[in-house]
This record gives structure tokens, C-alpha cells and sequence, in this order.
């Protein structure tokens, strides 16, 4: 299985290839390197940058134009490589980047390498390598994974009648995704259901895809399960990304940042353009009322008929998508038990709907 992907910056000086340090400003302004879904790859195996740059330094020594980056090229300079208990297969991308995918050692990479080259030649390397934007990487990363991914039939796809739970390592796996303005909470959210903390500065606006893995059994769910939540930049650049990020997904939950009035249409109209996707028609969603902390006073009931009617939400019946309103302050832990609450019935739903029960022995 395709378990990461990475894009690092080289330089060369004096004749030789080396990567800046790793914490470093590159060439194009941005981290030296990107990783996706785990963005600590490096600082876990620092030797993987010397082997990979080792596999490509002759291609980066003699700083390819773009327009040597024919298929031809791309086929004789892509690599696989075996470092220990990883496989990897590796590409050089203009700019004297370095593209990689880590697989799991039972892996043949090289499977991976027409379909690969097919999707840089298709419109990788034009999109993100012809005007180079620090904002793009992580997108491009994105883009590649989840592409691969469909690719050998790993991401999660729908059943007509069924949202179908996939396993993984034995696992039962449920993707949550999870979108909304900047500044709406998202992220702090995340951190604070997967390990119970918060701070107030510990975010800034998200520029890039997050995912957060949860247990559910640590929080009182039903024994076994995983939470693969994937939060996603809010602001107006990343939003046409959405969709890939949304690919699959078991779960919607969306944040509004309810203090902020003078977004509530931006917000409506982010809310409808991935509800009417026919991708997550029928997907169960989760309306959170962030930052109630913030308003002069709690929200009552009359008030979630009002944000129901406000946000167009009021003609949705349960025969076409479940859909729960649920207010929240995170610094109070305001609503946070109902939203476990929500999610575990959720989950269990999903369960039963997928012929799952707790005493499978897939969950012992």
C-alpha cells in the first residue's frame, strides 16, 4: 500500500547535491521539503534524504530544462529503492525537485511507475512546476496520493446503497471530513478530540491538509475502530481542492464560526457546493455552531431552527441525509460530549450498514 508521499528541494554547490537543512527556506520560498500524510517522514529517518538524493544527484547535477521532462526521461531516471523496512520509488521534477512515494515493505513500487508518470505528464508537472507557487505543494502531494491511491482500488469507494466501511491492518476505518472558512475552528478541534488539549494561538490558518487519526475505543467508542479525519484548508485558493480531500469520505462535519456574522453567506455557499456534490449525496452530516463562547448569549433550541432555515438545511429529511446541529465553544468544551456522542451513533450506524457488529472478530 501506497503509505506516503514527498517532494524534496535540492540544491547544488560546488558540483554536489545536497538538500538544505531540513527546517530551512528553499528555493521557492517553502519548507525544503513536504511530506503527505506524514509530514515527520524525514525527522524519523534522517538517512532518507541522503539515499534519495544519492538515487537522483546525476539528473539534478545537470539542472534539466522543463522541456527535457518527457516521458522517455521520466521513465529511465524513475527509481526504486529499498531502505529498511520501506520500498520507495523516486522521480526527478523540474526545478531540481525530487518526487518520492514510500510504500510498505511487501510492496513492488515499481507497479506503481506508468500510472505515476501518466499522471505527471497529464497535468502534474504543467499545474505545479511551469509557475512555481509555494502554496501548490501540498496540494500536488495531495492530489498524487489520493489519485494513487484510487488508482489500485485502496481509497475508499461507495457502494450504490451502502457507505461502505474499508479495513485497514484489520481495522475498521471511517474517513470524516471535515471543512469550513478559515478561521472556523477546524483544526483547533482536531487537536482537541484527539488529545484533549487546547490553545487559543497553537493554529494558525491552515495552508495545507491535515489528517488525524483517532481512536475511537480511547474515547469510549466502540472497540477498534479509527477515525481518519481530514481537515481541510478553509481559505478561497484551497477550496477547489475539497472535492479530492472529500473522495471517499464516511462522514461530513462542517464548521461555522457562528460570531461571524459577516460570513454566513461565504459559509452557506462553501456548505452547498460540496453538499450538492453527487460524490457525498447521502453521507450523514455534522453542523457545528463554533465559538459560542463568543455570542452574548447560549444558543437555545429556537436558535438551531434559526441557523437550520439560515444555512437551507430545513427541507432535508432523514431518508436523504442525517443531520445533526450542534453548538460548540471549544475553550469551554462546550458541546463536545454530544459530538462524541454524535459520531459514535453515527459510526455504529455505519456498522450495521456494513453488516459489522461488536462482537465481530475483526474488533477483538
Amino acid at each position: 500500500m501506497l503509505e506516503n508521499i514527498f517532494l524534496l528541494a535540492c540544491e547544488v554547490h560546488n558540483g554536489q547535491v545536497h538538500a538544505p537543512p531540513l527546517h530551512s527556506r528553499s528555493i521557492f520560498k517553502s519548507k525544503t521539503y513536504f511530506a503527505y500524510p506524514d509530514e515527520e517522514i524525514f525527522d524519523s529517518s534522517p538517512d532518507l534524504v541522503d539515499s534519495v538524493i544519492q538515487s537522483q544527484a546525476s539528473v539534478i547535477h545537470q539542472s534539466p530544462t522543463f522541456t527535457q521532462f518527457t516521458e522517455d526521461f521520466l521513465y529511465q531516471h524513475t527509481k526504486a529503492l529499498k531502505i529498511r523496512d520501506m520500498t520507495l520509488l523516486v522521480v526527478p521534477l523540474p526545478n531540481n525537485h525530487i518526487l518520492g512515494l514510500i510504500f510498505d515493505k511487501d510492496e513492488n513500487p515499481l507497479d506503481y511507475r506508468n500510472e505515476l508518470l501518466r499522471l505527471l505528464l497529464d497535468y502534474i508537472l504543467e499545474k505545479y512546476f511551469r509557475k512555481a507557487k509555494s502554496n501548490n505543494k501540498t496540494t500536488l502531494l495531495l492530489t498524487l496520493f489520493v489519485d494513487l491511491r484510487k488508482y489500485t482500488d485502496e481509497s475508499l469507494l461507495f457502494k450504490p446503497s451502502v457507505n461502505e466501511i474499508q479495513f485497514y491492518r484489520g481495522e475498521p476505518f471511517v474517513k470524516v471530513f471535515v471543512y469550513g472558512l478559515d478561521f472556523a475552528g477546524k483544526s483547533s478541534l482536531m487537536r482537541l478530540l484527539s488529545t484533549g488539549k487546547f490553545d487559543e494561538d497553537f493554529f494558525i490558518p491552515t495552508k495545507k491538509f491535515r489528517i488525524t487519526n483517532i481512536s475511537l475505543d480511547s474515547e469510549g467508542y466502540d472497540s477498534g475502530v479509527k477515525l481518519s479525519c481530514w481537515d481541510m484548508p478553509g481559505q478561497k485558493i484551497f477550496r477547489e481542492d475539497w472535492l479530492r480531500g472529500a473522495q471517499a469520505s464516511n462522514l461530513l462535519v462542517f464548521v461555522l464560526d457562528v460570531a461571524d456574522t459577516t460570513r454566513f453567506n461565504e459559509s452557506r455557499k462553501a456548505l452547498w457546493t460540496m453538499l450538492n456534490l453527487f460524490e457525498l449525496k447521502n453521507l450523514p452530516l455534522i453542523f457545528l455552531l463554533n465559538k459560542t463562547d463568543l455570542l452574548d448569549n447560549p444558543l437555545e433550541q429556537e436558535d438551531l431552527e434559526h441557523y437550520r432555515k439560515l444555512f437551507g438545511l430545513e427541507n432535508i429529511g432523514e431518508q436523504d441525509r442525517i443531520i445533526q446541529l450542534i453548538p460548540t465553544s471549544l475553550p469551554k468544551r462546550h458541546g463536545i460530549d454530544r459530538l462524541n456522542q454524535e459520531i459514535r451513533q453515527m459510526v455504529s450506524h455505519l456498522m450495521i450498514l456494513n453488516g459489522i457488529s461488536e462482537s465481530s472478530p475483526m474488533l477483538k
